[in-house]
């Protein structure tokens, strides 16, 4: 609760989202900043319009999504926490309400299909809005129990009966997506985790109490960010010296394959465990210092996260080949890689000036 008079305090919104956002955006700037490097790279030697190379370049950022999603989510959350204030659950069920009415319509009226762009915010903030229920006691572990039953049967139906495909994250073939945008097969899906992590929590609570364990939990949140980076890009590391090295791959659900299962998830936990030694120097926290009252940095950093989360989200859809430079539409509008990467630029160049002396890392003032 003591956050509803912190964020209000002139500055405070600042520190608040720095707190939560350079965390993230240090490690996944220097991934897109590789990236961008390989693609120039890439395409100065041709590689780019080949096959693997055009693919490769166009789905390693792709990962970035959940970055825009937090962002974006952090970004709203002081305002989200006062409606909780206000009117707590009927805001779930309000949100709720908002995604079931956009679905109907996008996939029942012809033309209005751009209308799922509401549900990016209506499906994750629904999600979200359920941890402030499960802070102030509103979900019970009981009512979890039930949340998560309720969800899953719902989750069943739609994708069994409904429209909606067994994926949630968007497979080639498939007739729709549901990430982009947020489905309610994928708001089923998230309510029905929460409450079973709400539900498990007190096994979860005894099991960390093992120092042991808390030990093994620590030393993966060091390195969460830079695992979940760089593990897509230790797969198309392996493919393509398989590719280089002429070895072919089986097919997929035959012998050979499941014989094979175990060399190829050892390689990519080598590959993986490599690139993690490398990047994870920039995966380190940072501790924010008092911010000085100034309402500037908050008007400051509103409007830098809201070119952050544009071009996280861009970035994710166009790739990084910046010479080749085609455009992509995102929500409606074409974007490029070389806009994208501009408008992510200028929004961690805001940042940085909205907190600018206000951050410690390392122990020393930046």
């Amino acid at each position: 609760m003591a956050e509803k008079g912190r964020v209000q305090r002139p500055g405070a919104y600042a520190a608040f989202i720095r707190a939560r956002a350079v965390r993230l955006l240090r490690p996944a700037g220097v991934y897109v900043a590789v990236w961008v490097t390989i693609g120039l790279f890439a395409h100065l030697m041709g590689w780019a319009d080949r096959g693997l190379g055009q693919t490769v370049l166009g789905l390693c950022t792709q990962l970035l999504w959940f970055l825009g999603v937090y962002l974006g989510i952090a970004g709203l959350a002081p305002l989200m926490f006062r409606l909780h204030r206000r009117i707590g659950a009927s805001a779930v069920v309000g949100l709720v309400a908002v995604a079931v009415v956009v679905d109907v319509v996008r996939l029942t009226v012809p033309g209005l299909s751009a209308l799922g762009v509401v549900n990016f915010a209506a499906v994750w903030l629904a999600i979200h809005q359920l941890g402030f229920c499960w802070r102030d006691g509103q979900l019970h572990r009981a009512h979890a129990l039930w949340l998560a039953g309720l969800s899953a049967a719902c989750l069943v139906g739609l994708v069994t009966y409904g429209p909606y495909p067994v994926s949630m994250v968007g497979m080639p073939g498939d007739s729709m997506s549901n990430m982009t945008p947020p489905s309610l097969a994928l708001l089923s899906q998230g309510f029905m985790l929460v409450g079973l992590v709400v539900w498990l929590r007190p096994y979860g609570e005894r099991l960390l109490a093992r120092p042991a364990v808390w030990r093994v939990v620590m030393l993966g949140g060091r390195v969460a960010m830079t695992v979940y980076l760089w593990h897509l890009s230790a797969l198309f590391l392996l493919i393509s010296l398989m590719r280089w090295l002429e070895v072919e791959l089986p097919t997929v659900g035959s012998l050979a394959w499941w014989i094979s299962r175990p060399v190829w998830i050892v390689s990519l936990v080598v590959l993986t465990a490599g690139l993690v030694a490398v990047f994870v120097r920039f995966d380190s926290g940072v501790r924010p210092a008092p911010c000085p009252c100034a309402r500037w940095r908050d008007a400051i950093t509103a409007v830098s996260l809201v070119a952050l989360v544009a071009g996280v989200f861009g970035i994710a859809v166009t790739g990084v080949d910046l010479l080749r430079n085609h455009s992509t539409p995102l929500l409606g509008l074409p974007i490029t890689p070389v806009v994208a990467v501009g408008v992510l630029g200028v929004g961690a160049v805001g940042l940085a000036v909205a907190g600018r002396g206000h951050i410690r890392m390392n122990g020393r003032s930046h």
